[in-house]
């Protein structure tokens, strides 16, 4: 069962799915295949759809704002929306792409909650990241689940395919990518402290 929005959002501005697809950089069978549930929709694919309809990527995703939480683990980096005038907007291109850090996940290298991450998803960069590299992970923690729901997760590698948290106060279990329903999305670049005021 489907839990996004992907086909009501096309249909509610009467695009087809090649039109969607060609806005967001796939191509028609793509979109087909994530709104017939065939192909999960990934965290960066809801983010492009969410900015071509100009929603928000909880309404691509059918649920509440702020409300994703699965097994105990919650997102750990939602998209960053930089404004014209945003000094971050600078460090987005193509391949990457800005995220808000919620949580303390990784507080012990630094990343804090509310810092803006640029992360790479180049497939090359994420086919060979380095050990101890800090990447976005989107992971299943319930197989009994729909396989739309996923939660965005900050966590270091630690190969050959571990990821771990560094948090001075609560650590997180380690996810295995070899045993775990988990993905590597992306590879942190950089990290910038969120702006005040």
């Amino acid at each position: 069962m489907n839990r996004h929005q992907v086909r009501q959002l096309r249909e509610a501005r009467n695009w087809t799915q090649a039109q969607l697809g060609k806005a967001v950089g796939l191509d028609g069978s793509a979109i087909s295949k994530i709104e017939s549930g065939k192909k999960m929709l990934r965290a960066n694919e809801a983010d492009a759809i969410a900015k071509v309809f100009d929603v928000g990527v909880d309404e691509v995703l059918g649920r509440e704002p702020n409300s994703k939480q699965v097994s105990g683990f919650a997102d750990e980096i939602t998209p960053y929306v930089a404004g014209v005038d945003d000094p971050f907007v600078g460090l987005q291109t193509d391949h990457r792409v800005l995220y808000k850090v919620k949580g303390n996940s990784l507080d012990e290298l630094g990343v804090f909650d509310g810092d803006v991450v640029v992360v790479d998803i180049s497939s090359a960069i994420v086919a060979k990241k380095e050990p101890l590299r800090i990447v976005w992970v989107q992971y299943h923690p319930d197989p009994e689940a729909d396989m739309d729901v996923a939660v965005s997760l900050l966590r270091q590698f630690v190969p050959p395919s571990l990821l771990v948290t560094n948090s001075k106060t609560e650590n997180a279990d380690s996810i295995n990518l070899r045993t775990q329903d988990a993905v590597v999305m992306g590879v942190v670049v950089s990290v910038h402290r969120a702006l005040s005021g």
